[in-house]
Parts: structure tokens; C-alpha cells; sequence
């Protein structure tokens, strides 16, 4: 990623500029403002991720000791408590997905509105 990532901008703007020099002048506002709001959000992004990964590993030592204890959680008749537990470690790591999933339309509606609308 660290080598293609930067071949494949510096290869995408060559091309952009080969086929219309005027409209390539849209990269030059635009990866600015994206080269900063990657900045923000990385900023801002890395504590929530590593707080996400705090519930994550949370979670694998729950389902971890749920399976080495399976024997004990049986006689001891403790399957509610355990099921309890789970829940709780797994809920927040379940409502992650949907919430980027509706980001990223969100996002793709404003961008296709952008373009519709303010574009035109």
C-alpha cells in the first residue's frame, strides 16, 4: 500500500492531465482538501480506533473463555450469566458496521447531489 498507493496518484494524474489539462485542474483543489480531511479524521479517528480495539480484544477473551470454560460454565450452571456477558461485549462491536455502512451512503448521496445539482 505504502509503495502502490503513491505510483498509482502520481500514474492517475499523469493520465488526467493527458486527457484534458483543463478539467485535471478539479485534482488540484480537490486532493488538498482530501489530504486534510484524511489528516482530521486520522487525527481524530486513531483514539476511537483504538478504544474499538480495547472492545474488540474484550470481546475475544470473553468468547476465548466462554470456549476453554465450556465444562465449567455447564456444571456450574452459569449459561445465562455467560450469554449476558457476551451480549454485553459484542453489542457496541455489532452496531459498528451499520453505522459505516450508512456514512458511506450518506456520503455517496451528497457527492451524487454535488454533482447533479451544484454541477450542472
Amino acid at each position: 500500500m505504502i509503495i502502490s498507493a503513491p505510483m498509482m496518484f502520481i500514474g492517475g494524474v499523469i493520465m488526467a492531465v493527458s486527457k484534458d489539462p483543463t478539467l485535471s485542474l478539479v485534482i488540484v483543489v480537490v486532493i488538498p482538501v482530501l489530504f486534510i480531511a484524511i489528516f482530521v479524521l486520522t487525527r481524530k479517528g486513531m483514539p476511537l480506533f483504538k478504544a474499538m480495539q480495547q472492545k474488540l480484544d474484550k470481546l475475544n477473551l470473553v468468547s476465548r473463555e466462554n470456549l476453554i470454560g465450556i465444562r465449567v460454565i455447564r456444571a456450574f450452571n452459569r449459561n445465562d450469566y455467560e450469554k449476558k456477558r457476551f451480549y454485553e461485549a459484542n453489542f457496541l462491536q455489532g452496531q459498528r458496521r451499520p453505522l459505516s455502512g450508512k456514512t458511506i451512503n450518506i456520503s455517496i448521496i451528497c457527492i451524487l447531489y454535488l454533482f447533479e445539482y451544484v454541477g450542472s
